[in-house]
């Protein structure tokens, strides 16, 4: 049977998980806006995005997607962590200090893994397609390439997002260390 004290330590660990979240969430729009901007060279995707260029719109929703799916693992990993303790009642605050801080190093690193990932794929594609511009083509408005783009992109992230699960895994089991 749950006590009072333990569901009102749980929801407090719910609540607390769902604030950060939100921010994760909003750091990785942020970052995919910044990522996408540094991938379209030459490309004013405001002015684009202005002028209706679906490819454009396409691209950079893309990208906010691979990165949030992305983050949205490692903050399930975070809350599978902390909820570890709060649901075995016993909730030691070495261990639960122990699986946050582990809980936030890994939406860190989701979050840089990400980037990285992204940023890399499409340039493979790049270096795949050598008779296409991508970025050219993407300003022309280009929905095809676009298409592509995306599709990379989302592979890209699905598969990343569940290979986070294993660095879930592994950081649950330095928790047993402590």
């Amino acid at each position: 049977m749950i006590t009072v004290e333990l569901f009102l330590i749980q929801l407090g660990f719910a609540l607390f998980t769902i604030i950060l979240g939100i921010i994760f969430s909003m750091a990785s729009v942020y970052l995919a806006i910044r990522v996408y901007d540094r991938i379209t060279e030459g490309i004013d995707e405001i002015q684009e995005l202005k002028k209706g260029n679906v490819a454009v719109g396409l691209l950079l929703a893309a990208i906010i997607y691979g990165i949030s799916s992305i983050v949205a693992s490692g903050v399930g990993n975070l809350t599978n962590l902390l909820s570890f303790d709060t649901l075995s009642g016993s909730v030691s605050a070495s261990s639960v200090l122990v699986n946050l801080v582990l809980g936030i190093v890994q939406l860190v690193v989701s979050i840089l893994v990400a980037v990285v990932a992204i940023y890399v794929a499409l340039r493979v594609l790049d270096g795949i397609t050598t008779e296409i511009n991508e970025m050219i083509e993407i300003k022309k408005g280009n929905v095809a390439v676009a298409i592509l783009m995306v599709a990379v992109i989302l592979a890209v992230s699905l598969v990343v997002s569940s290979s986070l699960g294993y660095l879930s895994s592994v950081l649950g089991k330095i928790n047993l260390l402590f």
